[in-house]
């Protein structure tokens, strides 16, 4: 049995610094969202659950995904600290839930000092600062047919930088 998982083990790690690459504007997922839960570390700093969002534990600016722009085009890239779909302002805690019998507790969302955020395709690069309310950042830019590799952070007012949880890219 040993012999038989060295020889997996061998052909799976073979291949561990290459990564997936992230389709994005294609006609058959657009728009499509990405978590920090894809981003490319070669380190455990990444939040692996959304008990890590909650607690805004540190997801490292080093992080990137690779991407591939299915068409050339114009398209529209927006970042979040929390799920698009919650409502929640990008700075805004969230109340956790104690356990029952049926669930795990949910830890308490915290609120964070985020000023700005930004996001870097390539050699193209913005950022924007962060309304009172805001729940998300949006971005629009051209881009050209290919690969590269994509990242996408908040600042707070002390000028550290984190790595944005949610993406959401769509050609327009």
């Amino acid at each position: 049995m040993r012999d038989h998982y060295d020889e997996w083990w061998n052909s799976v790690s073979a291949k561990f610094n290459q990564f997936p690459v992230i389709v994005l504007g294609s006609d058959n997922q657009n728009p499509i969202e990405l978590t920090c839960h894809d981003t490319h570390v070669h380190d455990s700093k990444i939040p692996w659950n959304q008990d890590y969002i909650r607690e805004a534990k540190k997801n490292p600016i080093g992080g990137n995904f690779t991407v591939e722009f299915e068409k050339t085009g114009k398209y529209q890239i927006e970042i979040s600290r929390w799920p698009f779909e919650s409502g929640l302002a990008i700075n805004d805690a969230v109340k956790g839930r104690p356990a029952t019998l049926a669930t795990e507790a949910i830890s308490e969302g915290r609120s964070m000092n985020f000023t700005k955020g930004g996001v870097q395709i390539g050699a193209w690069k913005q950022e924007k600062p962060i309304g009172i309310n805001s729940k998300s950042i949006v971005f629009e830019g051209n881009f050209t047919k290919g690969k590269t590799d994509m990242s996408a952070w908040f600042t707070t007012k002390n000028t550290v930088d984190w790595g944005a949880f949610y993406i959401k890219v769509t050609r327009i």
